[in-house]
């Protein structure tokens, strides 16, 4: 491309986001509710082992915050205890230390139940099945594999934009109670960012009752 060209090109402006307002997608910040994700962490069986590892998997990113890229690379080794509670080491996107991720201790408490029904030894937490049968293998799951254990429960509720539907629903309810918590937890390198992406701008009903 020529100067004269560029130049043509950096005088456009942009297109103004009321013009395509049409095309923003309506769901995008669409608020998960606790009763919601609940239901849907609770749908796979816990009688059958691709249950149990789908109710961990399920519970570990909806307490965790983590990207699915980095759940399906989790390994035992990242999981540390911390005054009895528990948190997840992982390197996320644009990252070179890690940092922590909060799990809590019922998603604790189902990887180990899960690992301990699990017949195949393997250094990672959440690991694949051969085709649709029962048959465990040692390989961890694809971030596709995810989104297939979600989709049989997703008509249960309504989550948009699984699977970082758990991602979002785990940095809102942080940020409504301390917004630095959330960016912690989500690793964002700016604050801006937690705010943009994951606080709702929805307003308090009842903020003024009771003011005179």
């Amino acid at each position: 491309m020529d100067v004269v060209t560029a130049a043509a090109f950096a005088g456009v402006s942009g297109v103004k986001p009321q013009a395509l307002k049409h095309r923003l997608k309506a769901t995008a910040r669409t608020r998960i509710l606790p009763w919601q994700m609940r239901r849907l962490c609770d749908a796979p069986d816990p009688q059958t082992l691709r249950g149990r590892r789908d109710r961990a998997l399920l519970a570990t990113l909806a307490s965790s915050g983590c990207r699915v890229s980095e759940v399906v690379t989790l390994t035992a080794a990242q999981m540390a205890s911390r005054t009895g509670r528990f948190v997840l080491q992982v390197v996320g996107k644009n990252q070179t230390a890690p940092r922590e991720a909060p799990l809590s201790q019922e998603a604790y408490m189902l990887i180990e139940a899960w690992l301990a029904r699990r017949p195949l030894a393997s250094a990672y937490l959440f690991t694949s099945f051969a085709g649709r049968g029962p048959r465990a293998t040692g390989q961890p799951m694809s971030p596709t594999a995810v989104w297939q254990a979600v989709q049989p429960h997703h008509g249960r509720v309504v989550l948009h934009g699984l699977p970082h539907g758990f991602r979002r629903f785990v940095g809102t309810e942080l940020a409504k109670r301390d917004i630095r918590q959330a960016q912690k937890a989500l690793g964002h390198a700016r604050i801006e960012t937690t705010a943009k992406h994951y606080v709702l701008d929805e307003l308090e009903v009842g903020l003024t009752d009771g003011l005179y």
